[in-house]
């Protein structure tokens, strides 16, 4: 075994996660030690120079090069010229968190814009909070502001917004079930998408422009040319090719890379999360001048995709109202467009996007590891796919992965070929995650693909006694809160739900990091989905500083925070069914139903007459001593 490294990470180094509940270990998570682990975020492996990349960069883009066409001419990549593949862009190192941050940043890019703004979404709930008052207010900004720049002559042309959405995510995601259940739109919207077809009414003659878009103002296409466009499918099995791409572009410079959808669970509060609301949480990502047209050339992709230029196993693109038809005018050339030289001496973010004090990182070398649509286990082969295969076939001492679900086999036997190679897998994976499709993914439930895991490491361990293996360590993510991601078992059924659960408590990032040298963000999630249907759009960044800064904002304290698998909660943590709490120190999960639960963090609390001094209470009955003070048992 390697030579272990055990390190405390302090979180006042990190004071932005600096809010868990008192009372609760995860308070004291700045105390917690990660035993026996290599530092997961810090340590400098490869000791690049400046100008050079690293090894395992360099395997990434052999391999992601090779499956840019598929044999038999197919292109599996989602970028339209590959010489923009692989670039060096700039990155900021400060990350968004959850959909507030997400959408606030996203809607001061809107407003930014100069000559184009391009979005690409899964999910658009047009009704929701985060497409009405953040993007469609963002757009009308916009529109006014640049109203004022053409008539007084500081701008020639109108801007150009596009913006493009999922069929089915429209629908908000692929469960058959719920597609016949509950559209969670409201009024005209859903009269809308029950003529999923391009439209033949006349550009401009719905003043909502089909999307649920304020009446008022009307945009005049003078001042603004608004095109919309649906990435459709044909019937089953079509049906799972959806385009679950998620960026926002301006000017071909600026992009937020992101795995949020336009739907509300992202922008529930994450500290006071009441029981009965749907939370997701998720981060953003900001970069810069090449790797902006990157997601430039990736967006044009998915825009210009037509039914007779692209095979029906990828889907197409179709014009939805708009203020005029799109494609008119200012089609794309694959160039960036002018702008005036930042001086990079003494540059910050404000230069860019007029925000005070962020940092960026300058000339990171950056790739785009995409994936075209297709349906089944025929299209393995991708640029995504073949990043993920190399990083987990040649990462020399640990990789971190952060994803809401785990079931692709393919991943599966990647991560078990990898710590048989002595290399530490930590996985931060939502528990009860999509369950209720466990039967359509290939490798079950979240549960199940790490049950699998865990036991084919230790058939290898058995067999090989004497060999040396790496650690798979699997925890479940928790919110800042204290909430253990999952469901609630024996859940009343509810108009507006799912069948068997809600999206509670979920982590949705999509981050993975190998050595503390590489990079990947995106869209794209450890499952079925992900390796063999949707189309994803992924970026990877060689440097070691900015994925330390990137594992420590995004993955670090997360994970500590995260509950270990198998692990029994103690005292005053955050629970979700009676099983989750240490029932051997007579501990069970407060969910009385009578106690309004939908507005209370459920917390482990002891059975009554059982808590012992010091523990955490929330009734006198509960103690031994039947005194409960400041929520804790005292004599």
């Amino acid at each position: 075994m390697k030579t272990l490294i055990v390190i405390t990470i302090i979180l006042s180094a990190f004071s932005v996660y600096a809010k868990p509940p008192k009372n609760s270990r995860w308070g004291a998570v700045q105390e917690k030690i990660l035993s026996p682990m290599e530092t997961i975020c810090s340590a400098d492996l490869y000791k690049i120079p400046k100008g050079k990349t690293s090894p395992i960069f360099e395997l990434v883009k052999r391999a992601t090069n090779k499956s840019y066409v598929y044999p038999g001419g197919q292109k599996t990549s989602t970028l339209n010229n590959p010489h923009l593949n692989w670039k060096n862009s700039s990155v900021q190192a400060d990350v968004f968190r959850g959909g507030k941050e997400i959408f606030k940043a996203m809607a001061d890019l809107i407003r930014s814009a100069e000559k184009e703004v391009l979005i690409q979404t899964f999910i658009f709930d047009f009704a929701s909070t985060l497409a009405q008052d953040y993007l469609f207010k963002a757009i009308i900004d916009l529109y006014n502001s640049h109203k004022v720049k053409m008539d007084k002559g500081l701008a020639k042309d109108p801007v150009v917004v596009r913006l493009i959405f999922d069929i089915i995510g429209g629908m908000k995601g692929l469960n058959i079930n719920e597609l016949f259940i509950n559209t969670r739109f409201t009024g005209g919207a859903f009269q809308r998408w029950t003529k999923i077809r391009e439209s033949d009414a006349s550009f401009g003659g719905d003043p909502d422009y089909e999307i649920q878009f304020p009446i008022n103002p009307v945009l005049d296409p003078k001042y603004m040319r608004f095109e919309l466009k649906g990435h459709r499918h044909d019937v089953f099995p079509t049906i799972v090719t959806v385009s679950h791409s998620k960026t926002a572009i301006v000017d071909r410079r600026r992009a937020l890379v992101t795995g949020a959808n336009v739907i509300d669970y992202h922008l529930t509060n994450e500290y006071k999360t009441p029981k009965g609301k749907e939370l997701m949480v998720d981060h953003g990502f900001f970069v810069f001048d090449q790797g902006a047209l990157m997601a430039t050339d990736d967006f044009y992709n998915l825009w210009y995709k037509k039914e007779k230029t692209h095979r029906k196993w990828s889907g197409f693109s179709t014009q939805y109202n708009g203020n005029v038809k799109a494609d008119e005018l200012f089609n794309y050339d694959g160039q960036a467009f002018t702008s005036k030289k930042v001086k990079r001496k003494n540059a910050t973010f404000k230069n860019l996007l007029k925000v005070k004090g962020k940092q960026i990182f300058y000339n990171i070398p950056t790739g785009v590891v995409g994936r075209e649509s297709a349906v089944g286990n025929g299209f393995p082969d991708s640029p995504q796919n073949d990043a993920f295969i190399t990083i987990l076939r040649h990462a020399k001492s640990h990789i971190n992965v952060a994803s809401p679900s785990l079931n692709s086999m393919n991943l599966m036997q990647e991560i078990v070929n990898a710590i048989k190679r002595d290399v530490d897998v930590n996985f931060l994976l939502s528990e009860h995650y999509q369950d209720y499709n466990f039967h359509l993914q290939e490798g079950g439930s979240n549960q199940m693909a790490v049950e699998w895991i865990k036991e084919e490491i230790n058939k290898y361990k058995k067999a090989n006694p004497n060999k040396e293996v790496g650690d798979f360590n699997l925890r479940w993510f928790v919110t800042r809160s204290g909430n253990i991601s999952g469901k609630i078992e024996k859940e009343p059924f509810k108009f507006k739900t799912r069948i068997n659960e809600k999206f509670w408590n979920h982590n949705h990032t999509k981050f993975l990091s190998a050595d503390n040298q590489i990079t990947m963000v995106g869209s794209a999630n450890f499952d079925q989905q992900s390796w063999y249907n949707s189309r994803e759009f992924n970026m990877i960044f060689d440097s070691n500083e900015l994925s330390s800064y990137w594992c420590r904002k995004v993955f670090a304290i997360d994970f500590m925070r995260a509950k270990r698998y198998g692990e029994k909660l103690s005292s005053g943590e955050g629970c979700t069914v009676n099983s989750d709490c240490n029932q051997a120190f007579n501990l069970f999960c407060n969910n009385n139903v009578f106690q309004n639960p939908w507005f209370k963090n459920w917390r482990c609390v002891p059975r009554n007459g059982t808590g012992l001094s010091g523990s955490y209470c929330e009734e006198n009955a509960q103690c031994r001593s039947r005194n409960c003070k400041a929520k804790k048992c005292v004599q």
